[in-house]
């Protein structure tokens, strides 16, 4: 009896051990939650096929010294372990029609997404296009406004730069307009000098001319004279008054004299100062006149 009932605890265990490995693989991973999950009711165990021949363990078990009663009672436990370990792998378990219904309902629940999406797509693909045709809008106004501000800018300048060149130009022709004045000016009273100086100096040699054409018939008129008649005495302070003319230069007076004029003894100044050098200048006269041959040596 003791080895029956060993053998039947090696049986039990066996059959758990199996049981457990069994168990151990249908929870070797953490339960998942899955979309909609609901619970499926799975055959009662009254209703469930049996994994294992119980009549064949029963008579093993009979075989191996067990009485009917132990043998049935070791089966039992068996079959409820059998069982326990069965639901317990059944909980994360479906049927196949409830599979394809949960697989209908998930493939309902993405087309459903994929509409929100598609829909949610479109909106957003709408707003950002609206958004990006109104950032362009602003853009273009942007630009726009840019384009006048450069051109407005650009015209500015340029009419600055031109009433800036009009104003150097009028500037340039004023000054150039003064030079040209200044010039003529210049010119003009160049002209004017040179022909006053001109005309000076053809009234300065027309004098000098004059001058040279008296004297020249000044002197002839003396050396004619001379020559036909002596020469009376003359005193020589009436000569000095005649400085500068042709009988003056002929005697050699240099400057005027101031003595009285006063005729004594022949013509002969009372002066003796100026008869002394009246004797001598007609002396050195006549004798230079005899020496040229105009008149006789009268010493």
């Amino acid at each position: 009896m003791q080895k029956l009932s060993e053998l039947g605890l090696r049986l039990l265990i066996r059959e758990s051990s199996r049981s457990s490995t069994v168990l151990r693989g249908f929870t070797a991973s953490a339960p998942v939650k899955s979309y909609d999950v609901r619970r499926v009711e799975i055959t009662p165990p009254e209703q469930r096929k049996l994994t294992f021949d119980t009549h064949s363990l029963v008579r093993d078990l009979e075989a191996h010294g067990f009485g009917k009663e132990q043998a049935e009672t070791i089966v039992s436990v068996v079959t409820a372990l059998s069982t326990v370990s069965l639901d317990t792998a059944y909980k994360d378990m479906v049927t196949q029609g409830q599979q394809e219904i949960t697989l209908q309902q998930i493939m309902a629940h993405l087309d459903s997404i994929r509409k929100d999406m598609v829909i949610l797509e479109k909106s957003e693909f709408a707003n950002l296009r609206a958004e990006n045709e109104k950032m362009k809008i602003e853009l273009d106004q942007v630009k726009q406004q840019l384009m006048n501000e450069v051109s407005q800018i650009r015209a500015e300048n340029k009419l600055d730069i031109n009433l800036e060149r009009s104003r150097v130009t009028d500037m340039f022709t004023d000054q150039e307009k003064k030079l040209m004045e200044a010039t003529t000016e210049f010119h003009k009273k160049d002209s004017s000098t040179n022909s006053s100086v001109t005309e000076v100096s053809n009234k300065i040699d027309a004098e000098i001319a004059a001058l040279k054409t008296l004297m020249e018939s000044n002197k002839l008129e003396t050396i004619r004279y001379l020559a036909v008649k002596p020469p009376p005495p003359i005193c020589l302070c009436q000569l000095g008054e005649l400085c500068g003319s042709v009988v003056g230069a002929v005697v050699g007076c240099l400057e005027p004299l101031t003595f009285p004029v006063s005729y004594v003894d022949g013509g002969i100044c009372a002066q003796m100062p100026c008869q002394k050098l009246f004797m001598k200048q007609q002396t050195d006269v006549l004798g230079e006149d005899a020496k040229k041959g105009f008149l006789p040596d009268m010493s």
